[in-house]
């Protein structure tokens, strides 16, 4: 087996590995995404929005060094095509195609759920969502895998289309070395974003509002979310002394959050006039600090 066909069934490996392992997957049901085993909030979307772009970019732009390196070297559908095409003169291409199809559709369900999840959402109709996504993907993936295969390359892949949309007959060497670069760039930025992101979510609620004689008595609710699925965090509230302080037992402690929990703190602030409240919440594990500054009005 050549480079070119090894690439291809490697490509096809690490798609049914990727969201098992958590190397990249979205969690529409949870808030959260990962990238490489990171467990990263939509609230802090850098990282996915810049891995999406360097797929993007990579797969139009590699027709610039190559006219369509990416159909034949590294294309899934293509390499499943070849081979069930070689497998066609055994007459087992029908069978394995069955075979394939719902293990891809549950695999494209996964990178969007949980893996267990969608097998109880699919298995036992737990999810309707997920179910009807899996069922959508098996007509359609079986009528390509046992029907089209090759001649949906040559008929309606869309990345032809946009090859042909984009991509110069004859690049230059300058339009090579842009390229290049924009992956580059994309690829280290999206390293840096993925590293600097934090793991730690903090959110700030208030909850009521309420005079109680000369006072005004804010409630508040305070999320904290270690999303980090190995080590416990320690969190820390630090209140500026100049302002309000809080009310509520152990507040001002600090508070550990086992891996991949999320826990609800809830204090009040009484004032009888206009202050200003300031206050950071650190995760000492991580050495970062999200402060937050409110307005307390008085009755």
């Amino acid at each position: 087996m050549n480079l070119r066909k090894s690439i291809g069934w490697w490509i096809i490996g690490l798609f049914f590995l990727v969201p098992d392992l958590n190397l990249f997957r979205l969690d529409l049901h949870s808030g959260h995404y990962y990238w490489m085993t990171k467990r990263l909030s939509y609230d802090q979307p850098l990282p996915l929005l810049l891995t999406i772009l360097l797929l993007v970019f990579l797969v139009l732009g590699l027709s610039t060094f190559r006219a369509r390196l990416f159909c034949t070297a590294l294309c899934p559908h293509n390499t499943l095509s070849k081979g069930l095409r070689w497998l066609e003169q055994h007459r087992l291409d029908q069978p394995v195609a069955i075979v394939m199809t719902p293990l891809i559709a549950f695999t494209l369900v996964s990178y969007f759920y949980e893996p267990h999840d969608a097998w109880r959402g699919i298995v036992y109709a737990e999810s309707p969502m997920a179910l009807a996504f899996f069922a959508v993907l098996c007509v359609f993936l079986g009528w390509l895998l046992l029907r089209l295969r090759s001649k949906f390359c040559q008929h309606a892949c869309p990345y032809g289309f946009f090859q042909h949309l984009f991509t110069p007959a004859n690049p230059t060497r300058l339009a090579k070395t842009l390229v290049a670069l924009v992956l580059v760039l994309l690829a280290g930025g999206m390293t840096v974003a993925a590293l600097r992101t934090s793991r730690s979510e903090v959110s700030l609620q208030q909850l009521s509002r309420v005079q109680t004689g000369q006072s005004m008595t804010y409630v508040y609710k305070l999320g904290l979310t270690n999303n980090n699925r190995k080590s416990a965090e320690l969190f820390t509230i630090k209140f500026d002394p100049a302002g309000p302080q809080p009310i509520g037992a152990g507040i001002r402690n600090g508070h550990t959050v086992n891996p991949g929990a999320t826990e609800q703190l809830t204090f009040a602030l009484r004032t009888t006039e206009l202050a200003t409240v300031q206050f950071a919440v650190c995760a000492q594990r991580e050495g970062i600090c999200k402060p937050f500054s409110t307005t307390l009005s008085g009755p």
